[in-house]
């Protein structure tokens, strides 16, 4: 990457899962709460978080602009925790989508669980990310 501050945005659909809680129980959407307000704690200058459409249970919509990369680390930092919280039965679905201006969008999608959520797996993630690999 150039010096200059990239400009457009990485927009990441995350909808938590529990193996152990039907979606519809309490208790689901309750742990799936818990990662929605941890990322609203953590990016409250970085990401617009807000419920997605229609959607049972839990899913949040996060927009980083590309020049804050240090909010996407947060924000996987914030699923890093969570998963660890509960290794054994949680798991995330997350949709991203890369616009940068003068690039055609890229995206893709995920599932991330207590097995591969390491740091090296998730920055692995993150620069593929953002250089269209």
């Amino acid at each position: 990457m150039s010096g200059a501050p990239e400009t457009g945005t990485i927009r990441l659909h995350v909808k938590p899962r529990s193996r152990f809680f039907a979606e519809d129980d309490d208790r689901a959407r309750e742990e799936a709460g818990e990662v929605e307000r941890e990322l609203a704690r953590e990016l409250p200058n970085h990401a617009e978080l807000r419920p997605g459409p229609s959607d049972k249970g839990v899913i949040t919509d996060i927009v980083i602009p590309l020049a804050s990369s240090g909010a996407l680390t947060a924000a996987t930092e914030v699923f890093k925790a969570w998963l660890n919280k509960r290794p054994q039965h949680r798991s995330l679905d997350v949709e991203y989508e890369v616009e940068q201006d003068g690039a055609p969008s890229r995206s893709g999608k995920l599932s991330i669980d207590a097995e591969n959520v390491d740091d090296a797996v998730l920055e692995a993630v993150v620069a593929n990310t953002l250089n269209g690999e």
